[in-house]
């Protein structure tokens, strides 16, 4: 009798309360990204980064930096990453680092990819800090189609463009281009 009670007041909060817990349309939108919806991620991002959303910004950033429902476009997938990047996005500003280091949609530029991998690399923690400033598992490459860098974690490059962007700006003074 009492697990009858139980479920039926559990059932009665569920109906008053307005039921399961939705996801908002940020999450709605990364989730269809992150499966391979493009159609409708691009549907639901593009609104959210124009009003400032930071996670936003870096999902459609990588949609515009891989050609994921969208024609490539290094330079869009820079404006955007910058924006998430400017908010304090990790995730951009790793991202954003990484284009410079590679002069992709931007003059390449290892001062200003330095910078954005090391602020990147001290608001991120534990393993992820450490990916971005250690190589993982000896990975010297990056597949940009497809973002992904040993097994798609995307953190084990990072160290080894962090580096080289470090070595090179060093070997090079402080030469800087207009962004």
């Amino acid at each position: 009798m009492r697990k009858i009670l139980g479920t039926l007041l559990i059932g009665l909060m569920l109906t008053v309360s307005g039921g399961i817990v939705r996801a908002g349309p940020l999450e709605d939108g990364i989730a269809t990204y992150r499966s391979g919806d493009y159609a409708t991620a691009l549907r639901i991002l593009p609104s959210l980064a124009e009003q400032g959303n930071a996670a936003a910004q870096f999902n459609l950033g990588s949609m515009y930096a891989h050609g994921q429902g969208v024609t490539l476009d290094y330079r869009e997938a820079v404006k955007w990453y910058r924006q998430g990047a400017e908010q304090g996005n990790a995730t951009a500003q790793v991202f954003l680092g990484l284009m410079y280091a590679q002069g992709q949609g931007v003059v390449q530029e290892y001062l200003r990819a330095h910078m954005w991998l090391n602020l990147a690399a001290s608001k991120l923690s534990g393993n992820e800090g450490q990916g971005a400033t250690e190589p993982q598992n000896d990975c010297e490459t990056y597949d940009h189609r497809v973002g992904r860098a040993c097994g798609g974690n995307g953190m084990a490059w990072q160290g080894n463009a962090r580096r080289e962007a470090s070595r090179t700006a060093t070997e090079k003074g402080s030469q800087t281009y207009a962004s």
